[in-house]
C-alpha cells in the first residue's frame, strides 16, 4: 500500500513543479521587475497583478524573514514590465498612490496620474506597509530598460 501511495505523491509532485514553471520571458521580466523595484527586492518579493496590453503589473510584497507563514507584506509600490516579443523592454516602478498602469506602447510603460490617499490604497488594493521612497512626483521612480 505504501507503494502506490508514494508513486501518487511523485506523480502529484512533478505536476505541480511543472505548473509552478516559467518560461525564460516570464523569468527575465521578473527579474527586470525586481531590479526596478530596488532596495533589495527579489522576484519573490513582487506579488502577481495583473496583465496589461503589451505587458505586466506586479506589486511589492516583501516577505518578512522567519514571519509566521511568510505571509507578504505588500507596499503601494508597484511595477510595470513591458515586453517586446519575448524579452523585457523597460520596467517601471510607480507608487498606486499616485499613478494606475494603463499599457505598455511600443515597449515603454504608459502610466495615468491619480490621487488616492493610502487608506483608498488599502480598499482597492489591500494593505501596505511603508510609503514609496523616492520623488512622488515623478511617473518614473525608478525605470530600467531590458
Amino acid at each position: 500500500m505504501a507503494r502506490p501511495v508514494s508513486i501518487l505523491l511523485l506523480v502529484l509532485a512533478a505536476a505541480l513543479a511543472g505548473s509552478c514553471a516559467r518560461s525564460d520571458a516570464e523569468q527575465a521580466a521578473l527579474e527586470l521587475a525586481a531590479r526596478a523595484a530596488g532596495g533589495g527586492v527579489t522576484t519573490y518579493d513582487l506579488e502577481y497583478r495583473r496583465e496589461i496590453d503589451g505587458g505586466d503589473v506586479w506589486r511589492v510584497a516583501p516577505r518578512p524573514p522567519g514571519s509566521a507563514g511568510d505571509q507578504p507584506r505588500a507596499t503601494h509600490l508597484g511595477v510595470i514590465v513591458c515586453m517586446a516579443g519575448d524579452r523585457p523592454a523597460e520596467a517601471v516602478r510607480f507608487s498606486y498612490l499616485h499613478w494606475e498602469p494603463v499599457a505598455c506602447e511600443d515597449r515603454r510603460a504608459k502610466l495615468k496620474r491619480v490621487s488616492r490617499t493610502p487608506e483608498q490604497d488599502a480598499k482597492e488594493l489591500g494593505q501596505f506597509i511603508s510609503p514609496p521612497r523616492g520623488n512622488e512626483d515623478d511617473p518614473a521612480l525608478s525605470r530600467l530598460s531590458g
